[in-house]
């Protein structure tokens, strides 16, 4: 197991008392705006310039890691790490958590091998091109 997160997130100091590996990678939020010019706020345009860093660095930790298989839960992490997966040719699952998929997995989604949703009423709002992917788990 090989953990793949950001450094102000939690997962460091669990991961580091459990001990599981776990890498950094450089990674950027999307803010959200309904005016599309504030969404070209200088807080996004620097958070998009980190993606591709993130991205190579995620190729790296999964390129020498060779896992069997990614798993990404979703949030703006899970896209430098989905991303490197599909680079390296390593199966993508997805879980989301909630109803409707997140924007980072919605973005995935169309690379991934597996999409795990928590409920049944998840998997008519899926694009019907991802929806073969899908399968119910519930939430672990």
């Amino acid at each position: 197991v090989l953990w793949i997160g950001t450094a102000e997130g939690l997962e460091a100091r669990v991961t580091g008392a459990e001990g599981i590996p776990f890498t950094t990678v450089a990674t950027g939020k999307i803010r959200r705006h309904a005016n599309p010019l504030k969404m070209v706020s200088p807080a996004n345009v620097r958070d998009m310039a980190r993606v591709p860093i993130g991205v190579a660095q995620a190729r790296r930790a999964v390129s020498g890691f060779r896992p069997d298989v990614v798993l990404a839960t979703g949030g703006y992490v899970a896209v430098p790490t989905g991303l490197a997966a599909r680079m390296c040719r390593v199966p993508l699952v997805l879980h989301e958590q909630t109803v409707r998929l997140g924007l980072a997995n919605r973005k995935l989604a169309g690379s991934a091998a597996r999409i795990a949703v928590s409920s049944e009423s998840t998997l008519p709002l899926l694009p019907e091109s991802v929806r073969a992917a899908a399968v119910v788990t519930g939430n672990p």
